[in-house]
């Protein structure tokens, strides 16, 4: 199908629109990834609850980045999705979660209804740059308070 559009449009010469130049493909992919992405997003809000995986993976140059993947629920089917990659922020707990953070608020998912949390290779989560496990400045102990703080939220206005 594809071959047959591109024997019928391509390559017809100026004046001949065909949305195959390398700039309009690539606005065109990214029209579709915004759209899956908000979907994504709606049916994670649908669900409500979910989890959060981050892990740091570098790039075909070798640049460091975020991985960012939601565990949600649909009616009794589980399901995982990749949201998106976002640039390295730093080796600390604290700038994984403010970004984690910031992703979040910017597509108004609450982390408030976050249920779990994992990482993969990245010992900054656990603390080794950003000092103990449960410190307040490392990814988990960020979630954990902001987790704890809601929970108290919700018992001291119910």
């Amino acid at each position: 199908m594809l071959a047959t559009h591109l024997k019928e449009h391509a390559n017809k010469g100026s004046g001949h629109v065909n949305y195959l130049s390398s700039t309009i493909f690539e606005e065109l992919i990214r029209c579709m990834g915004d759209k899956v992405l908000t979907e994504i997003v709606s049916r994670i809000k649908k669900s409500k609850y979910y989890s959060v995986s981050v892990d740091s993976t570098p790039d075909e140059s070798h640049t460091d980045q975020l991985t960012i993947v939601v565990r949600y629920m649909e009616g009794s089917t589980p399901k995982e999705r990749f949201l998106t990659f976002l640039p390295n922020c730093g080796h600390t707990g604290e700038a994984t979660a403010n970004a984690l953070l910031k992703f979040l608020g910017d597509h108004q998912i609450d982390i408030m209804d976050c249920r779990g949390q994992s990482y993969y290779n990245a010992a900054n989560m656990s603390g080794k740059y950003a000092g103990s496990y449960s410190g307040e400045k490392s990814f988990i102990g960020i979630c954990t308070m902001l987790w704890s703080f809601s929970q108290f939220s919700r018992k001291s206005s119910g």
